[in-house]
């Protein structure tokens, strides 16, 4: 997990995107952002494999009816996912846009939705799902919680990029929202 965690965060780097924007503009624009996710998915591939042929041991399994609760929590999660998503733009994010020829608007700073409560609501809806999944082995323990961390610190990585990208007006968003762990009393105020 490690290595597709550098990996990842390498090719999303500004370096390295700013580097290919200079060489080959036209693949950049068009080709990068969705080649970029497709590379994401495979090289999860064998994690996954891991993850089935490694032995394994059972931890604890949610029995019903905690289990309900836990389903509940992340459908709604998930939902938020999608929300988010489509909030920002599912179709650039990932790369579908692009690759379709379609021009993109510039690219404005995100603070309504989700966005209100936390800066990467992506990032903390995902744990969510991954952390209440109704069974627990050694193996997806293991998982999730490189998953997690590989979360964490890309929060802080995607950070400054936004601080490159925005400027003042994300750290005035970073110094009036929570980066990952919402803020309840702000969610209750409404």
């Amino acid at each position: 997990m490690a290595v597709y965690g550098e990996m990842h965060s390498l090719y999303a780097s500004n370096l390295i995107k700013k580097s290919i924007a200079r060489q080959y503009p036209e693949f950049y624009s068009r080709y990068y952002r969705f080649i970029y996710n497709i590379f994401a998915v495979v090289t999860l591939l064998p994690i996954g494999w891991l993850m089935l042929t490694l032995p394994d041991q059972p931890l604890y399994t949610i029995s019903y009816p905690l289990i309900i609760v836990t389903l509940l929590i992340q459908g709604a999660a998930g939902l938020g996912m999608v929300y988010s998503l489509l909030g920002t733009g599912a179709g650039s994010f990932l790369g579908w846009d692009q690759l379709m020829g379609k021009t993109l608007p510039p690219e404005k700073l995100k603070t309504d939705g989700l966005y209100r409560y936390v800066r990467h609501p992506l990032y903390t809806l995902g744990i969510v799902i991954i952390w209440l999944f109704p069974w627990m082995t050694t193996n997806w323990l293991a998982l999730i919680a490189s998953t997690t961390v590989y979360l964490v610190v890309g929060a802080f990585l995607e950070e400054r990029k936004m601080l490159q990208q925005f400027g003042e007006e994300y750290a005035k968003y970073k110094a009036g929202s929570p980066m990952l762990i919402p803020d309840l009393r702000k969610i209750l105020k409404g």
